[in-house]
């Protein structure tokens, strides 16, 4: 696609980036165009950041080992679990007969198992209306309406797979056992069975969707079976003590602003007794959190692969947070040993895995030469005021009523901040253009095909990493769309 220097823009960098970038930087009568020289713009910016060392930053070493890790569990899955996937045609037609039974149930969940157990055999003996009525008006203070506890119809696609397998051969109006999901415990009630009839075009017609289906279903139970067998031949054991101490510091970092708080490590070792929870961890960092078969790792090594993202900062119950932390803490271990598995089998050198890291290694480079390049810009309130005259229609919120500086200072200071910006590292590309020669390669450009929505022009797709919540691929910064500069871009050799 073009060539910045001695590096290139493949078709595939460039497809990918595209398909799943943010709208608003495709404009123009070529909307490719514009978005390719985006792309250069980072690239440009990355070279630069290599030179001058940014590639060794704290930031993008943590990011480089965040990511490797990643890479290598999804090249070990790709070659333990999902080239040894295979679909039929009579798995295919029988996931679309399934399809055409919906069922109708209603439930109730408890949290503890004795309590469910006992309430099943109350309704197995009275049943469940009756107990649900007695149960809702035993407690008044929880206001539950029963019908929310019933379901519409649903077929096995609709429902999770606990679900499904705790309801698919209950007889219709029996009681089932309590079920445990998720650390509570269902008891389930079929209502009623919807079967319907399936032509032949409906087996051709929607073979490739449940292909598509099948597919993910026997993803997830290859990557259950392959945990389970690896953990279980591990014989990992957590430290109570440990974990309660590593919950307790959480609870405590969690109700700090998150804008004023650092990351969840850096808190911890800067702990004070200002801070009981945090400090009482820092307190025991030499201690084991687990153990398994050959060996210990201490808490301050957990640490070094624990990630608070796989938290949801919303939950401050003490049950939900404790549930989420022993998830959170299951998956880091399981994805430390996932890790190890995958660099015995050396996967750190696989093709995919080295050309991925790059990919993003640059983009994090750019990152860190745009904040270099910009740590210097500030705006004036003169150039704030000078800013809103110059573009006062773009804040003018009635047709009949010109836009008033007082209410839209702030977003007037924000637009000329991020103006200031673009035109500093607009200044330092037109320089760095001629140090790292920029080619477009036109004929590819202009026959490259792309996904695109028909709809709506405005419409985004974004794609997101299990787990890590991060982007699937590296996409052009959005802060691209204030189209300064374009004088210099439409200078440079194409």
């Amino acid at each position: 696609m073009a060539r910045v220097g001695d590096r290139v823009i493949s078709v595939e960098d460039f497809r990918r980036s595209y398909e799943t970038g943010f709208a608003h930087l495709k404009t123009g009568n070529n909307p490719k165009l514009t978005y390719l020289k985006y792309m250069i713009n980072e690239l440009l910016l990355a070279k630069e950041g290599y030179r001058l060392g940014f590639d060794q930053s704290p930031f993008v070493k943590h990011s480089m080992r965040r990511m490797l890790n990643e890479l290598l569990i999804d090249e070990l899955i790709e070659r333990k679990v999902k080239q040894h996937i295979t679909i039929s045609m009579d798995e295919i037609r029988e996931a679309i007969n399934k399809s055409k039974v919906s069922f109708k149930f209603r439930y109730w969940v408890e949290n503890d198992a004795q309590k469910a157990a006992e309430i099943s055999a109350e309704m197995k003996e009275r049943g469940y209306a009756d107990v649900v009525d007695e149960l809702i008006h035993s407690n008044p203070e929880v206001q539950i309406n029963p019908k929310s506890l019933e379901t519409r119809y649903l077929t096995w696609q609709q429902v999770t797979p606990e679900v499904f397998n705790a309801i698919k051969d209950l007889p219709y109006g029996d009681i089932s056992d309590p079920v445990e999901i998720n650390g509570k415990f269902y008891i389930f009630q079929v209502l009623d069975i919807r079967r319907k009839a399936v032509t032949e075009n409906e087996y051709i017609a929607k073979a490739p969707t449940f292909r598509k289906i099948l597919y993910q279903q026997k993803l997830q139970e290859g990557l259950l079976q392959h945990g389970t067998h690896l953990m279980n031949s591990k014989k990992v054991v957590t430290k109570k003590e440990a974990f309660n101490l590593l919950l307790d510091a959480v609870r405590e970092w969690q109700k700090k602003p998150q804008n004023t708080s650092p990351p969840f490590v850096e808190a911890v070792h800067k702990a004070s007794t200002a801070q009981p929870g945090l400090y009482k961890l820092k307190q025991h960092l030499a201690e084991s959190f687990f153990t398994w078969r050959d060996g210990r790792m201490s808490i301050k090594d957990f640490l070094n692969h624990f990630e608070t993202d796989k938290i949801n900062k919303k939950l401050q119950d003490a049950r939900g947070l404790t549930i989420a932390l022993h998830k959170a803490v299951a998956l880091t271990i399981r994805d430390y040993f996932l890790e190890q598995e995958a660099r015995r089998l050396n996967l750190q050198n696989a093709p995919g895995v080295k050309k991925e890291l790059a990919r993003w290694q640059d983009k994090w480079v750019f990152e860190e030469t745009w904040q270099y390049l910009t740590r210097d810009v500030q705006v004036d309130s003169g150039t704030v005021r000078a800013y809103f005259q110059a573009h006062r229609s773009r804040y003018q919120l009635r047709k009949d009523q010109p836009p008033r500086f007082s209410d839209v200072a702030r977003q007037v200071k924000n637009d000329a901040y991020h103006q200031n910006i673009l035109n500093a590292l607009n200044k330092n590309l037109n320089e760095l253009s001629s140090r790292y020669p920029v080619h477009i390669y036109r004929s590819v450009l202009d026959t490259i095909t792309i996904i695109d929505f028909k709809k709506s022009r405005w419409a985004n797709l974004q794609l997101f990493r299990t787990g890590s919540n991060r982007l699937a691929y590296p996409t052009v910064n959005p802060l691209w769309s204030m189209e300064i500069g374009r004088e210099a871009d439409s200078e440079r050799k194409e």
